[in-house]
């Protein structure tokens, strides 16, 4: 079974670090890549990926209003994995916020992200 998978990262290297993990599981597909949150939304509403991997801190426009991620992400069925250099209390209630279950720190995606994304593909009870 083919996992689909969004990128969202406000950083181009780090969209291609991500894309070059994911690229090493045959299962998984990614469906795009976006660099902000709007562009995250929409994008989430048009592909309904499994899985949304998620920077935690990018940009946001001032009148953004974030619970509309989880929104989109709860409509779409999608399932969030969200990415940050910090994972301290503040991270982890932003990340919650969205709807996260899994917050990743960004320097160990190389050996986290993948396994991260069967872990939440294997206790999904749709």
């Amino acid at each position: 079974m083919s996992v689909t998978v969004l990128i969202a990262d406000d950083r181009e290297i780090l969209r291609e670090a991500i894309r070059e993990v994911l690229n090493l599981d045959p299962d998984i597909k990614i469906v795009g890549e976006v660099d902000d949150f709007p562009q995250t939304i929409a994008s989430i509403r048009e592909l309904s990926p499994n899985v949304v991997v998620l920077d935690l801190h990018m940009p946001a426009p001032p009148d953004f209003l974030f619970a509309e991620i989880k929104r989109a992400v709860t409509d779409a069925g999608s399932k969030v994995i969200t990415i940050s250099v910090w994972r301290d209390e503040p991270s982890r209630a932003l990340a919650a916020s969205f709807g996260s279950l899994i917050l990743l720190d960004k320097s160990s995606l190389g050996t986290s992200l993948i396994p991260a994304i069967h872990q939440l593909m294997a206790t999904d009870t749709n």
